[in-house]
C-alpha cells in the first residue's frame, strides 16, 4: 500500500501533465484561431497561463504533503497556508504577465482557467 504523500504526488503529477498538455492546446488554438497580437505573444501567453496554473498544482501539492500526518491544528494552518500562497501567486503573476509582460488576455486567462479545470478530470482529481 502506498503511504499518502506517495499517492499526492501521483495525483499531482497527474494534473500537471493534464495541465501541460491543456496549455499547449490552448497555445495551438490560439495560434490558429485568435488573429491580432503576433503568434510569439500568444504561445507565450498560452504556456505563461499554464504555468501559472501549475505553480499553484505544485503549492497545493506540497501544502497537502505538508498536512498529511500533523494533527488538527497544525494541518489546518499548512492548507490555509497553502491557499493564501497559491491565491497571492497566482494574483501577482497574472498581474506581471497582463500588466508588466502586455502579453494577450485571451490565451493567457483561457490557459489558466482551463489549466485550474484540469482538477475536475477523471483519474486527476484534486490532490
Amino acid at each position: 500500500m502506498k503511504a499518502a504523500a506517495d499517492v499526492f504526488s501521483d495525483r499531482v503529477r497527474r494534473v500537471l501533465l493534464w495541465q501541460a498538455a491543456t496549455a499547449c492546446a490552448v497555445g495551438c488554438a490560439s495560434a490558429a484561431l485568435v488573429s491580432g497580437p503576433p503568434l510569439s505573444a500568444r504561445l507565450m501567453a498560452a504556456l505563461a497561463g499554464g504555468g501559472i496554473a501549475m505553480a499553484g498544482t505544485l503549492i497545493l501539492g506540497h501544502s497537502l504533503a505538508r498536512a498529511d500526518g500533523k494533527d488538527g491544528a497544525a494541518g489546518q494552518l499548512w492548507l490555509y497556508g497553502g491557499f493564501v500562497l497559491r491565491f497571492l501567486l497566482a494574483l501577482a503573476l497574472l498581474f506581471v504577465a497582463l500588466g508588466v509582460l502586455h502579453l494577450p488576455g485571451v490565451p493567457l486567462v483561457a490557459a489558466f482557467g482551463f489549466g485550474q479545470l484540469m482538477y475536475a478530470m477523471p483519474g486527476g482529481r484534486a490532490p
